[in-house]
């Protein structure tokens, strides 16, 4: 199916992954939901996120990077 979908209309996917890859994903999802979470309490309070949570997601999103660099 050219969008992804199956016959009965659910979505599919099919990854093809190297281990050390799929070591990162499981780690770094852990680090992707502190960011999410970051981002949806500033929400939830109606403000722009804080310059400290900023340099947090940043750092976190360098890290991320940096483990998926290493894995490949």
């Amino acid at each position: 199916m050219p969008d992804g979908r199956l016959p009965d209309g659910h979505v599919g996917e099919l990854r093809l992954q190297l281990g050390s890859m799929q070591r990162v994903d499981d780690f770094e999802h852990s680090l992707y939901e502190v960011r999410r979470d970051i981002e949806a309490s500033a929400k939830a309070e109606g403000r722009p996120s804080t310059a400290r949570e900023d340099a947090i997601i940043k750092e976190l999103e360098r890290r991320s990077n940096e483990f998926y660099r290493r894995a490949l």
